[in-house]
């Protein structure tokens, strides 16, 4: 039986230090993280202590991946913000359709565009989620997401009537705070 590299395992015990830390179960540096901004300062300077790991081991860890700027930082938000515009336009939200109007872009209206922009946005957020994920390693974000999601596409496409309203708004709403958890950890993790 092939032994442990004395890299991997010290990658493991920090990884541990990270999540005994974040839930309060070891001081860190003598000092206990009291609340919540404080083991936030305490999980930024551990993820800093992490080095960028290659091989493979880098994808069963999810706090090694190193931030990097441009499509996957703005991925959540912007797919977030796409998704909630197109289901807000398809539940008929009166400033939406009025502005479409306005700028005769009416024809925007249609199931048939707004859909695959709804579905192909939830996709692009659930990437930044996954993303943030492999940043942080809170896999919270990414399920607050993923539940939004699925509430906004429900309310959408499957459910009609009364309930429908409450499934959009109630998605958005959901896949708002979870784009700003994950904003917050990736923030807190980069700095």
């Amino acid at each position: 039986m092939p032994s442990v590299s004395h890299h991997a395992a010290t990658q493991v015990r920090r990884l541990l230090r990270i999540l005994l830390v974040w839930f309060g179960g070891m001081p860190a540096d003598d000092v206990r993280p009291r609340n919540k901004h404080r083991r936030l300062r305490v999980l930024r300077t551990v993820c800093h202590e992490l080095p960028a790991m290659t091989g493979p081991g880098a994808q069963h860890s999810p706090v090694v991946t190193p931030h990097r700027p441009g499509v996957a930082r703005l991925a959540d938000g912007a797919g977030v913000l796409g998704a909630v515009f197109a289901a807000l336009c398809c539940a008929g939200t009166p400033f939406i359709v009025s502005g479409l109007a306005l700028l005769g872009l009416s024809f925007l209206r249609r199931d048939a565009i707004l859909w695959p922009l709804m579905l192909v946005s939830l996709l692009l957020a659930m990437w930044g989620f996954w993303h943030g994920y492999r940043l942080h390693g809170s896999r919270w974000p990414m399920l607050l997401g993923f539940v939004g999601g699925a509430s906004l596409a429900a309310g959408v496409i499957v459910v009609h009537g009364f309930p429908a309203r409450q499934m959009i708004d109630g998605g958005a709403v959901v896949l708002l705070v979870a784009t700003i958890w994950n904003l917050r950890l990736r923030r807190a993790c980069a700095a």
